[in-house]
């Protein structure tokens, strides 16, 4: 990148996905099993009473994670638009800092090995 570029992203767009991500994780909270009624004295109910538990802490878990990451997702779109802009247009001579000696051939130095000046 040279000291004229720009990155040109479209901090627009960045909202705009930032938005989506937010109404994605308002609409992915899944809805709980309803137990069975506790009245229930089979084996089958007790069964079911297991299994319902089980599943429900195992989407509980799921859903936090997903949350947790949704939630960061989210975040990071609906934050990054100022500062990606004000990289855009302040900090591209930051990336043209670091310079590298470049190998030349020095005619007659003995060795035909890359030599720098």
């Amino acid at each position: 990148m040279g000291t004229k570029s720009k990155l040109q992203i479209d901090t627009q767009e960045l909202a705009s996905a930032g938005g989506k991500a937010t109404q994605t994780l308002t609409g992915s909270a899944a809805p709980t099993f309803a137990p069975p009624p506790p009245a229930a004295a089979s084996k089958l109910d007790a069964a079911l009473v297991g299994v319902i538990a089980k599943t429900e802490a195992v989407r509980t878990n799921v859903d936090t994670q997903d949350s947790l990451w949704a939630t960061k997702q989210q975040a990071a779109l609906t934050q990054s638009p100022p500062v990606l802009a004000q990289q855009d247009q302040h900090a591209a001579q930051d990336y043209n800092q670091v310079q590298f000696p470049t190998p030349v051939m020095k005619p007659g130095g003995g060795s035909n090995l890359p030599r720098t000046i």
